[in-house]
């Protein structure tokens, strides 16, 4: 289930991420608190899905705060490295490591994972042949709630690597809205039955270049946090509302 607005707000978003990467006064409690909106998110998503089942089997797959979470990841670990080879800190190089090595072995071990589990059931009768099948199942749910990668997280390899993208090309906005290109032809080629998707996605371009680059107002700091998840469960039970009360398709 994705909101019809999503297209247009996501890539919106991974700029304000990019933006809040730079204003923030502490980049730890930032990534904090995309982390903990993450995991309550997905609490939440797994909650309202059974609350409200709907008959089309649509669930709620929505975790942006994740993305968002690999992207001031990926950035602080680069600045920490970059900034420990200047100042010869091994303190700030080993932190930036440890950083990207979590980036990479949370995505290795949760595709290892997923390839386990095909090879302990017999895809033809669909009969488990491995009793470590639960476990790893079991595991693999954890991981899905707990433990943001690149197997997980909404959009991706692609969208955490505009994510990345819009902080290094920040003080240039055209740069930006071609990195914004780059990606909806990747996904027009890889899916052209999406390019309307592909085409709300560019649809940010516009508000990207009338963005002035100055920091917005304290007082809607966590006005993000609270407007993402809201929109997403009310679109969603307005659906679940309109298909079994009133038998409405959509």
């Amino acid at each position: 289930m994705v909101s019809s607005d999503w297209p247009v707000c996501c890539a919106a978003f991974y700029v304000f991420c990019a933006e809040g990467i730079f204003y923030t006064h502490s980049r730890k409690n930032y990534m904090l608190r995309l982390y903990i909106g993450w995991v309550l998110m997905n609490l939440c998503n797994n909650w309202i899905s059974q609350k409200f089942a709907q008959p089309s089997g649509i669930i709620i797959l929505n975790g942006m705060f994740g993305t968002m979470f690999l992207v001031v990841l990926t950035v602080t670990s680069v600045e920490l490295i970059r900034a420990g080879q200047k100042e010869r800190a091994v303190r700030k190089i080993g932190m930036g490591l440890a950083g990207l090595f979590y980036f990479v072995a949370s995505f290795a071990v949760q595709c290892g994972a997923y390839i386990a589990m095909t090879g302990m059931f017999d895809a033809q009768t669909g009969e488990i042949t491995n009793r470590m099948f639960p476990v790893v199942q079991r595991g693999v749910q954890i991981m899905m709630i707990f433990v943001p990668n690149l197997m997980n997280v909404e959009g991706g390899f692609l969208f955490v690597l505009l994510g990345v993208a819009f902080y290094y090309l920040r003080r240039w906005r055209i740069a930006q809205v071609a990195a914004l290109g780059v990606l909806c032809l990747i996904q027009w080629l890889a899916l052209p039955q999406y390019w309307l998707t592909d085409l709300f996605i560019f649809l940010a371009a516009i508000p990207i270049c009338l963005y002035n680059g100055q920091a917005g107002s304290n007082r809607h700091k966590f006005l993000f946090y609270w407007y993402y998840p809201a929109h997403v469960y009310l679109i969603y039970i307005v659906g679940y509302l309109l298909m079994t009360r009133w038998g409405v398709a959509y």
